[in-house]
């Protein structure tokens, strides 16, 4: 997770997202002080203290970087609430790319399928739990769009951002043996 305060000082900040998944409000009020960003709703308050490890202070602030093959795909909001009606938390996904079409289906019993055209170049697969899909995918009201990071039984990355916040998360894939 990536926070910028109006006078850019950055930190680094580690959230247990079942620790914020109680707020139910439609606005929250997030803010840092004392070194703290503080989640509130008028009901439910969550503190999460600043990463202070010597190491984590020294590293580089942005996440790491991609380093295989991989494909950025951009997905509106519209997208992502359609992926989200067809994600059912036992059953895993299959994301493919290629020829600017990315196809979401469901792996388990190929009930549903969703297909996306996208830009972007090479084709790509990878196999996801739809138990953290339900997770990375959580908030499209309030985040213009979503970029996913797409490669061959790679980690599956999806980024978000607002004006104040970007939150990058990345999914251990299901790796498929021939």
């Amino acid at each position: 997770m990536h926070y910028r305060t109006p006078i850019e000082t950055p930190i680094s900040i580690a959230i247990d997202l079942n620790n914020i998944k109680g707020i139910k409000a439609d606005e929250i009020q997030i803010y840092t002080s004392n070194n703290q960003l503080i989640f509130n709703d008028d009901g439910l308050m969550y503190k999460c203290a600043a990463l202070s490890d010597p190491n984590v202070d020294k590293r580089d602030r942005e996440g790491p970087a991609v380093k295989w093959d991989h494909v950025n795909l951009a997905l509106t909001n519209a997208h992502v609430k359609k992926v989200l009606t067809m994600i059912n938390a036992k059953n895993k996904y299959n994301f493919d790319f290629s020829d600017n079409v990315l196809t979401i289906n469901d792996a388990t019993d190929n009930a549903m399928e969703y297909i996306i055209e996208v830009e972007g170049s090479g084709t790509f697969h990878t196999q996801v739990h739809g138990m953290y899909l339900v997770d990375v995918f959580m908030a499209p009201k309030y985040f213009t769009g979503y970029v996913i990071t797409l490669g061959n039984n790679t980690p599956f990355k999806v980024s978000y951002a607002c004006e104040w916040l970007t939150l990058d998360y990345f999914v251990a894939p299901m790796i498929e043996q021939d």
